[in-house]
């Protein structure tokens, strides 16, 4: 239990947002806001000397924007930062997590009704991990044997499903950015994000991968193509030609649902599933891991070392539904490996 409050530094230049959030922001005892600024000149000097645990930043602001201050702090004081901005600033929402902000919201999420996840999400991303911007890389040169995959005797065609929550959008391109273009499996993707967001992230994300990156939709299934779930319905593998919209999940409290993705793809693929759960808050998709690793196919989680929140990688393990731990570079590298080959009985590390 932490003993001092999470310290907040609210940034944005329109008063009526500033007092919003404050208000929302004044709900919850365990978070203290310690400063506001309207601009991003004014939030690197209050973040310089206030040192606050977490940053709720715009990026539309006078003198120095908010992808100014982001990019400055990440260079010279890295500090947790949620982009709070309007939808139709979504591509410099995903330019912000490019250059280091934890995750983006829509300031449309801001209301009463959604307010209590609105704070915890602030409490979880303020006691999160730091971590530096992406960068790009090429195909990782790991060492990693083939991993052991159960059944398997010859090549055959497998599936990738991936959720993932808060940090996400990072960490895939850390992980998509070092898989050659040759690589041969599709993979499906279950972020929580805004659905505003959704179009731009798949664009961005298209920037930092030399696979092909799509919103995914009532659609064949081609290999070596990234399909990126949409927030108000889950992309589902409906056989293995083909990925389905479900429109039923409109209710759930995830959005997409990991759980249903990968479930969806154990089902349809089996032991040739490969189920991978990255950082966030929670434990949504640890059941689809569970589903998949029952079927005999391949579960990894995302280390805690680079995980912004340990949530969801570290509920599966402590589930005992994953084979391997480890770094979004070192997934990518077992992910190389896997292509190659299919030797059984061999050692993963």
């Amino acid at each position: 239990m932490n003993t001092f409050p999470l310290r907040v530094l609210v940034v944005d230049d329109s008063t009526f947002m500033r007092h919003l959030i404050c208000e929302l922001l004044g709900m919850d005892s365990d978070i203290s806001v310690v400063g506001v600024a309207s601009d991003g000149e004014e939030a690197v000097h209050l973040t310089r000397r206030l040192r606050p645990d977490l940053v709720i930043m715009d990026v539309n602001m006078p003198k120095m924007n908010g992808l100014q201050a982001i990019a400055w702090l990440m260079t010279h004081q890295p500090t947790a930062i949620l982009v709070l901005t309007e939808m139709e600033r979504a591509k410099l929402a995903m330019r912000a997590i490019q250059l280091g902000a934890m995750d983006v919201m829509s300031k449309s999420e801001l209301d009463l009704d959604r307010a209590e996840a609105f704070l915890e999400k602030v409490k979880i991303l303020g006691r999160g991990q730091v971590i530096a911007p992406v960068q790009h890389q090429g195909v990782p040169n790991l060492s990693f044997p083939p991993p052991i995959i159960k059944g398997a005797s010859e090549h055959v065609g497998r599936m990738v499903g991936i959720a993932a929550s808060t940090g996400g959008p990072q960490t895939l391109a850390r992980l998509l950015s070092g898989l050659p273009r040759e690589f041969p499996y599709p993979i499906v993707v279950a972020q929580h994000i805004s659905e505003e967001f959704v179009d731009d992230f798949s664009a961005w994300l298209q920037t930092t991968t030399s696979l092909i990156v799509k919103v995914g939709k009532d659609e064949p299934i081609v290999p070596g193509t990234v399909y990126i779930s949409p927030a108000h319905r889950n992309l589902l593998v409906g056989s293995e030609k083909f990925l389905t919209l479900d429109s039923t999940m409109m209710n759930t409290l995830f959005r997409p649902d990991c759980d249903a993705i990968l479930a969806s793809m154990a089902r349809v693929f089996g032991w040739r599933s490969i189920g991978i759960i990255l950082t966030g808050m929670g434990c949504n998709g640890v059941k689809g891991m569970e589903q998949i690793h029952k079927i005999g196919g391949y579960t990894m989680a995302q280390d805690h070392a680079s995980s912004i929140v340990f949530g969801m990688p570290g509920e599966a393990i402590t589930q005992q539904v994953v084979d391997v731990v480890a770094s979004p570079e070192e997934i990518c590298g077992i992910l190389c490996n896997l292509t190659r080959t299919t030797r059984v009985n061999q050692p993963l590390l």
